[in-house]
């Protein structure tokens, strides 16, 4: 099995040494969700060769399949020499373990530790961003996570990920499963508490597009600050006459979301809490 994942590094190698195209002379992605449609979109605008593509969701998997000129396969048949596996944590294992040992395989699930994969060709390509299909922008930048079973895998995957992104980095499961936590925290739970506060908006018949530039600005200064520096507000002074006329307004899950992250703040920045 080893010889034979040598062989593939080889041939791809070959491949990258004699022809102008970037390596892997083929791909083939499993999924058609945001990740697949992105991250494959990015590989084909930079000249690699998608040449199949797996998926459950038909309609989805042939607008892709038309879009990279490529065709539609089953698990059991796939023809690309790497295997792109771009779904949910939840069946990512059953998927991979499916593929061909043959092939070198790179999964983007967050949480879903190496270990538990027995692929014996297979690595890591974690993409740390948020990917939205209504968002289509091909130049969004961020940085690839890499980690694999073997040295050849986790060099292969360390070219292809410097064809689409200028930072990569290798990371081994346990340190990924906290990164993935930690971007929970920073993209899904603000994003969703921007929600909320522009839900609140809407029911008092406020535009939300008035909080745009605020939007803008609260995320544009952590490039420059910590959050520590940039945060403001009534519990970072302890206005607690504020916050209680606050909390006069708000009933159900809302109440209860702004009394929680009010506490935590009134703790971080060291006042009595509620």
């Amino acid at each position: 099995m080893i010889l034979a994942h040598v062989e593939v590094v080889r041939s791809i190698n070959n491949v990258t040494e004699n022809n102008s195209m970037n390596f892997p002379p083929t791909i083939t992605i499993i999924g058609t969700g945001n990740v697949a449609e992105i991250l494959g979109q990015r590989l084909f605008a930079e000249g690699f060769h998608i040449v199949s593509l797996v998926g459950r969701n038909k309609r989805q998997a042939s607008e892709l399949a038309q879009k990279w000129s490529a065709r539609i396969e089953d698990i059991a048949k796939i023809s690309g020499e790497f295997v792109l596996v771009c779904l949910p944590d939840s069946v990512t294992k059953n998927v991979v373990e499916q593929i061909d040992n043959q092939k070198i395989v790179a999964y983007t699930a967050g949480s879903l530790s190496l270990t538990e994969i027995s692929h014996s060709n297979c690595g890591v390509f974690y993409p740390l961003q948020t990917f939205s299909k209504a968002r289509k922008e091909n130049t969004l930048r961020y940085p690839i996570l890499i980690e694999s079973k073997s040295s050849s895998v986790s060099d292969f995957l360390k070219e292809l990920g410097n064809k689409i992104s200028d930072q990569v980095e290798y990371c081994d499961s346990e340190k990924r499963k906290y990164i993935h936590l930690s971007a929970v925290f920073i993209n899904n739970f603000s994003n969703h508490l921007i929600y909320l506060g522009q839900k609140l908006a809407r029911q008092k018949d406020i535009d939300p597009q008035l909080f745009a530039a605020l939007i803008e600005e609260t995320f544009a200064k952590l490039k420059d600050i910590t959050p520590e520096e940039a945060q403001t507000g009534p519990a970072a002074r302890n206005d607690l006459a504020t916050i209680k006329s606050h909390l006069n307004l708000l009933q159900g899950d809302e109440r209860e979301i702004y009394k929680l992250m009010t506490n935590n703040l009134l703790k971080t920045f060291d006042h009595d809490q509620l």
